[in-house]
């Protein structure tokens, strides 16, 4: 069963901007899925454990200039 959670990203833009990404976590066997939407985006990581999956999508969003807020 898929889990979905929306967080906030810092450095959208001007000061009072609140940009948000919708997180899906899923579980298949042992891997860990995790996927980012934000804006008209999509981050997928596959990994061992959800924390490496989220270092994969943050470093993805860093291109961005944002930052999840957790």
């Amino acid at each position: 069963m898929d889990h979905q959670r929306t967080v906030f990203l810092i450095g959208a833009g001007s000061v009072g901007d609140d940009e948000q990404a919708v997180f899906t976590l899923h579980v298949n066997g042992a891997a860990c899925n995790l996927k980012c939407s934000y804006r008209d985006k999509v981050i997928e990581a596959e990994e061992e454990d959800f924390f490496e999956a989220l270092f994969q999508i943050r470093q993805a969003l860093e291109v961005d200039g944002l930052l999840p807020f957790c």
